[in-house]
């Protein structure tokens, strides 16, 4: 079930982080070398994991991998194009939760079944 979910998973924390912020009348230069990574998956032997990654320009990538053989190719892959508008509201949405003063690490003590979500920032 975990492994049909990722592509969700990802999508709707990216997408959560693009709501926080729907106005789109804002001025924000994005930095140049603005790169947003988000990773969600298992860390079990046989676990699956996904990652996005887009950059300032609007490229992005989706990757599925097994977490079990890093060296092998992905399961699933695609590349997509964020309007200049969706990364500025991306880069909003960063600045206006703070995401540059947030705790740099947090575990959820009652996750037992070896899952995790990442988000980086890099700006």
């Amino acid at each position: 079930m975990l492994k049909s979910m990722l592509p969700y998973m990802l999508w709707i924390a990216l997408g959560l982080l693009c709501l926080l912020s729907a106005d789109p009348t804002w001025a924000q230069n994005v930095p140049g070398d603005l790169q947003v990574i988000g990773t969600a998956g298992g860390l079990g032997p046989d676990a699956e994991y996904a990652t996005v990654r887009i950059a300032a320009d609007g490229q992005g990538t989706y990757h599925r991998l097994l977490s079990s053989d890093l060296g092998a190719p992905a399961l699933e892959s695609s590349t997509f194009t964020l309007s200049t508008a969706e990364v500025e509201q991306l880069w909003q949405a960063i600045q206006d939760g703070d995401f540059f003063n947030l705790e740099a690490k947090h575990t959820a003590k009652d996750i037992g079944d070896r899952t995790y979500a990442e988000l980086i920032v890099t700006a």
